[in-house]
């Protein structure tokens, strides 16, 4: 009888140590794939983000500031159609001024309004490639959205950038039709085909947000879609 119980215990204690064993194994099956969807994730952010990338850099050489654009090109490895030599924009600051000539070239072929107010130094304290994610997906989406318009009178985009005491203040709208979706955590969801990767834009925004424990908030009011974003 004693015996009998020994072994039942025995067993019993061989059956917890086995679920054990695999429910490590199971973590670990998580924990990589975890891993490998993030690392999927910043290859799309990468994707979706190298075209304004790749004008920033080229705006470098073209001006001869090889200096920074190795710095640019750090600060990408470090972190996670090409330009006309267009300077009707100039701040001084050359990812801002690159940027906004590109994409007001663009705009042009739209018949799109850019309506601009700019306040900022040569030299941002920010990351110029988390300025380039930042600037450049956020007026892709305006200018996608505005392009829906059929009144072309009303394709318009306004861009705020003024640097205060440190903080740098980002504000973009522009108007809108159609109805905007939004999921149950209050996030836009987009409504194009490709899911998977767009929405890809508005992610690679707030990952940039982020690293300066920075406030993004998007709204809508009489069809006038606004994003305005702090970085500290």
């Amino acid at each position: 009888m004693i015996i009998k119980i020994y072994e039942e215990l025995a067993e019993k204690l061989e059956l917890k140590k086995q679920q054990a064993i695999f429910d490590k194994e199971i973590e670990l099956c998580k924990e990589q794939l975890q891993e490998r969807e993030a690392a999927n994730l910043n290859i799309r952010k990468l994707k979706h983000d190298i075209e304004n990338h790749l004008m920033c850099i080229r705006e470098y050489a073209v001006r001869k500031e090889f200096e920074g654009a190795i710095d640019y090109i750090d600060d990408i490895l470090n972190g996670e159609n090409y330009l006309k030599n267009n300077s009707e924009i100039n701040t001084g600051n050359i990812v801002v001024d690159t940027l906004l000539n590109y994409k007001k070239s663009v705009m042009e072929k739209s018949d799109i309004k850019l309506n601009l107010r700019i306040e900022i130094p040569q030299k941002l304290r920010f990351n110029d490639a988390d300025i380039c994610v930042i600037l450049g997906n956020c007026l892709d989406n305006s200018i996608e959205a505005v392009c829906k318009l059929d009144d072309v009178s009303k394709r318009e985009v306004n861009v705020d950038l003024v640097y205060r005491k440190k903080g740098l203040l980002i504000r973009i709208s522009n108007p809108f039709s159609g109805d905007i979706k939004k999921d149950t955590n209050g996030n836009l969801v987009t409504t194009k085909a490709d899911k998977e990767n767009h929405g890809m834009g508005l992610c690679s925004v707030k990952n940039a947000v982020s690293k300066y424990n920075g406030a993004m908030n998007i709204s809508t009011d009489n069809s006038m879609f606004k994003v305005q974003i702090l970085l500290y």
